[in-house]
């Protein structure tokens, strides 16, 4: 519950504005930084990280061969694309193992 500055009425939490007297509550239910990695991550905006080309790998390629593009250039994840290179998906390392050990007899 989030108690309005303003009257001090008792609103729920994530409220937009106060019931009772319409007072603005948003800056109320934005979570607080405490540590300087805290304010990096609220801070912070995605176009500061230094951009790597994408890592594609098409649809029809071996599950082996996506291992081995994700093993050599380090990297968590890729993009699946079609015959066109349109985007289809997304491809991650945890995608792979799941899919691996799912398989019977493994």
């Amino acid at each position: 519950m989030t108690d309005c500055p303003h009257c001090g009425k008792e609103n729920l939490e994530g409220t937009d504005e106060c019931e009772a007297c319409g007072s603005p509550l948003v800056e109320l239910s934005k979570p607080r930084a405490s540590s300087r990695l805290e304010k990096s991550l609220f801070k912070d905006r995605i176009k500061a990280l230094p951009p790597r080309e994408p890592l594609l790998v098409e649809e029809a390629a071996p599950v082996s061969m996506a291992i081995k593009l994700l093993y050599d250039h380090k990297v968590g994840c890729a993009l699946v694309v079609d015959d066109d290179r349109r985007v289809r998906g997304i491809v991650t390392k945890l995608d792979l193992i799941e899919h691996l050990t799912r398989r019977p007899g493994v």
